[in-house]
C-alpha cells in the first residue's frame, strides 16, 4: 500500500489526533501563497513561500495537524502574489514541488524548475534544466501542477517566449513527467490565440481524470472579452483538444482581472469555478452555469457529499456547498484559498492571513 509514501508522510508528520474535524482554523506556519496536494495513501502536503524560501509540511491525519515546515529551496527573486508561488503534487513514492526562478528578480527573468523528494522529504533534487525549453519563457510567474497520483505529473504555465523574442502574445504551455517528477519530457504548446494572446495575468489550472486525462483551464483574451476556456489531453499531454469557452455570458473587459479560478474533475469530467465580473459561477458537464455568489479568487474541490467552493468576499473567506444552502463564513480574514480532498471524504482548505498559512477541514 504505497509503503514509501506512507514512510514519507510519517517521517514528516508529528502526531495523529482523533478523527474529529477542528472547529477553528489551524496555523501551519509563517508564509504566503499556499498550495495543497493529497497523496495516494491519503497523506496531505502543503507548500508555501516564506519570503524567498519554499517550504513544505505534511499531515498523516487528513489535515488535522501538520508537521513543522521544512525548507525545500531558497530562490532569489521568487515570484509571489496573485496566485504566484510554488506548486505541489504527490505521487506514489515521490513528492514534487515546482517554482519559478527569477534570476535577476523583479520578473525580468524566469525559468520553471521542479524539485522531487523520494526520501521522506529529507533531500530534494532539482530538475537538471528548466521545464520551459526557451529561457525566461515562464517569467510571468503563473503556473499550476497536478498528478494522477501514480507517476504522471504535469505542469502548466503562462508562456512568454513569443512576447520575449517576437512581440507576440502569451501562450499556454505544458510539460510532463512519467516517473513522479524525476525526469521531464519536452514542453509542448497547449493553446495559442492565433489572433493575439491569452489573459496575461490570470493563473492557469490543471487537473487529472481517473484515466490519466488532463484538463487545463485558462482565461482567454478574444475580441475584447476575458472569458474562461478549457482544453484537454488524453495522450499524456502530447496533443490538446481545441479550447472551448466556459459559461453562457461574456465578460467584456479590456484588462486582466488577475483571477483564474480552478478546475477539478468528478467521475472523469471537468468541473470548474470562475469569476465573471464580480460574480462566481460553477460549471459542471451537461448543466447550465450556476451563479453561487459574489466575490473573487474562487476554488472548487469535491468532498464525499459533493462540490465545495471557497472564495473571497472582501477580506472574508466564504464556503458554499449545494447541500448546505447559502454561502457561510469560513474565516473572517483570508485570501488566496486552495483546496484538496482528504481520504475521509472531506475537503481541506488552506489560505494566507496576515503572512500566516491557515488550514481548515470542510465537509462530512
Amino acid at each position: 500500500m504505497h509503503l514509501r509514501v506512507l514512510a514519507i508522510a510519517a517521517s514528516l508528520a508529528t502526531a495523529v489526533l482523533p478523527s474529529v474535524a477542528p472547529a477553528q482554523p489551524r496555523q501551519v506556519g509563517e508564509g504566503t501563497q499556499p498550495r495543497l496536494a493529497t497523496g495516494a495513501a491519503g497523506e496531505v502536503f502543503v507548500t508555501f513561500a516564506k519570503r524567498e524560501t519554499v517550504m513544505v509540511a505534511a499531515s498523516i491525519d487528513d489535515g488535522q495537524t501538520f508537521a513543522t515546515p521544512t525548507v525545500v529551496a531558497t530562490i532569489t527573486g521568487l515570484p509571489l502574489g496573485m496566485r504566484r508561488g510554488p506548486r505541489i503534487a504527490a505521487c506514489s513514492g515521490t513528492v514534487v514541488i515546482s517554482a519559478i526562478e527569477s534570476a535577476r528578480g523583479g520578473g525580468k527573468d524566469g525559468d520553471l524548475f521542479a524539485w522531487v523528494s523520494a526520501d521522506a522529504g529529507k533531500a530534494w533534487t532539482k530538475s537538471a534544466k528548466p521545464l520551459n525549453s526557451v529561457a525566461a519563457a515562464a517569467r510571468e510567474g503563473l503556473h499550476d501542477m497536478g498528478s494522477d497520483g501514480k507517476g504522471l505529473v504535469a505542469v502548466v504555465w503562462l508562456d512568454m517566449r513569443k512576447v520575449n523574442k517576437e512581440g507576440g502574445g502569451t501562450e499556454v504551455w505544458v510539460a510532463t513527467s512519467a516517473d513522479g517528477g524525476k525526469t521531464w519530457g519536452e514542453d509542448r504548446l497547449a493553446y495559442v490565440n492565433s489572433g493575439g494572446t491569452v489573459c496575461e495575468c490570470c493563473n492557469p489550472s490543471i487537473t487529472f481524470g481517473p484515466k490519466g486525462e488532463m484538463f487545463v483551464m485558462f482565461r482567454n483574451a478574444l475580441n475584447g472579452s476575458r472569458n474562461m476556456y478549457l482544453t484537454a489531453s488524453s495522450d499524456g499531454g502530447k496533443t490538446w483538444s481545441p479550447a472551448t469557452k466556459l459559461g453562457e455570458g461574456t465578460w467584456m473587459l479590456n484588462a486582466c482581472p488577475m483571477d483564474g479560478g480552478t478546475v477539478t474533475a468528478s467521475a472523469g469530467k471537468p468541473v470548474t469555478v470562475w469569476r465573471r465580473a464580480g460574480s462566481i459561477y460553477l460549471s459542471e458537464p451537461s448543466k447550465d452555469e450556476r451563479l453561487i455568489g459574489e466575490g473573487i479568487q474562487p476554488v472548487v474541490e469535491f468532498a464525499k457529499s459533493g462540490p465545495v467552493v471557497v472564495w473571497q468576499e472582501g477580506s472574508t473567506l466564504v464556503q458554499w456547498r449545494p447541500d448546505t444552502g447559502p454561502a457561510k463564513t469560513l474565516a473572517e480574514k483570508g485570501q488566496y484559498p486552495v483546496l484538496t480532498p482528504t481520504k475521509r471524504g472531506q475537503v481541506l482548505a488552506a489560505w494566507e492571513a496576515s503572512g500566516t498559512i491557515m488550514t481548515q477541514l470542510i465537509g462530512d
